[in-house]
């Protein structure tokens, strides 16, 4: 890579590129770092709703393991959208 000043009109193609290089780049990483926070959310929406599950409350709202799901996925990306927006 040069230390050339790219003109104007091709800098989003030229930035796009280098964006697509770098995923393409790290994809191994990436899947590595998607399966482990998938298997994060799967453990621990199946333990919410067995501790939820195991004392009797009326106002349970977890019915099934996939509405634990959510809260999981809501729980997780929380740093993603206030931390970095």
């Amino acid at each position: 890579m040069t230390n050339e000043r790219v003109p104007g009109g091709q800098c989003r193609r030229y930035c796009l590129k280098i964006l697509i290089h770098t995923f393409k780049a790290s994809a191994h990483e990436l899947m590595l770092l998607i399966f482990f926070l998938v298997i994060g959310i799967v453990i621990f929406a199946s333990l919410v709703y067995y501790a939820e599950r195991i004392q009797y409350n009326p106002t349970n709202d977890f019915t099934s393991i996939p509405v634990g799901l959510d809260l999981q996925v809501v729980t997780m990306s929380w740093p993603l959208v206030f931390v970095y927006s």
